[in-house]
């Protein structure tokens, strides 16, 4: 083998070794980023858009009634009426079963 070869073959197992090290060490993170935070509003879910509709009217009344004064955001209002439906689960399955 010549020298020219050689010095390629140990540059290329050399970089396959660091990005191989690199990847599993830092698992998706990118290079010089501290690790995002995840915050609960970046999750979503998809919905009819009729029921889009109805949370979206629903959300701008309550912001018209409290006039601004604690302004609340769609992520926290939707989250608050998904939470309150789910703790009447039972009446609504009762509501259904009529």
């Amino acid at each position: 083998m010549s020298d020219d070869s050689q010095a390629k073959q140990q540059r290329k197992s050399l970089l396959s070794q660091r990005f191989d090290e690199r990847k599993t060490a830092n698992a998706g993170q990118k290079r010089g980023r501290p690790k995002a935070k995840v915050y609960r509003k970046n999750v979503s879910f998809f919905l009819q858009s009729a029921v889009v509709d109805e949370l979206d009217q629903a959300y701008h009344q309550l912001n018209v009634r409290l006039q601004g004064k604690p302004k609340v955001d769609k992520a926290t209002f939707r989250e608050a009426v998904l939470c309150k439906g789910l703790a009447s689960l039972a009446e609504i399955q009762a509501e259904l079963r009529r």
